[in-house]
């Protein structure tokens, strides 16, 4: 199933990438989103900066139909691997979302560009369930979920840059 989203910040792209790559910041948008036992790393390699994830997201904020596969909790692992910046600020990063011992896993790209007013983040991605018979039923209840979470850490970020500027 296809996921596509653009989300706006009000500063800069090397703002917003900042802010992405902040442990702080990174901290905070798992916490905003519920998660448990969160871990993060970010590294550098050459020019690519690597921003690894892993949380626990509680069976309560599961869809029903999920929560029968998922009874304490579903552990993600998410790396977003950035690309150098563009001579405009704009960068790219490949992103991969797995749901750890669930047959699920996002994988797409995300585009932190510059608008008139700050910057865009588009969000490309590919979420599939590889479930025989069941796999598309479980990406439509899980799209909605991952669309939260990804809007969630909008507002956070929003929220962050308003108050770290």
């Amino acid at each position: 199933m296809k996921i596509e989203l653009d989300l706006t910040q009000d500063h800069s792209p090397a703002a917003v990438f900042d802010m992405l790559t902040d442990p702080e910041f990174i901290e905070l948008r798992c916490k905003a989103g519920n998660s448990t036992d969160i871990d993060h790393d970010i590294s550098v390699d050459g020019e690519t900066t690597i921003v690894k994830v892993d949380r626990t997201l509680p069976s309560a904020d599961l869809p029903d139909m999920l929560k029968t596969f998922a009874r304490d909790g579903v552990r993600l692992h998410e790396v977003q691997k950035w690309a150098p910046a563009a001579a405009d600020g704009s960068r790219t990063a490949e992103i991969v979302l797995h749901f750890v011992g669930q047959p699920m896993k996002m994988r797409g790209t995300t585009t932190l560009s510059a608008t008139p007013s700050g910057a865009k983040l588009s969000i490309r991605a590919e979420l599939k369930a590889a479930v025989p018979l069941i796999g598309g039923k479980i990406e439509k209840v899980t799209a909605p979920m991952v669309i939260e979470t990804i809007e969630s850490d909008g507002r956070c970020g929003k929220e962050w840059l308003a108050s770290h500027s």
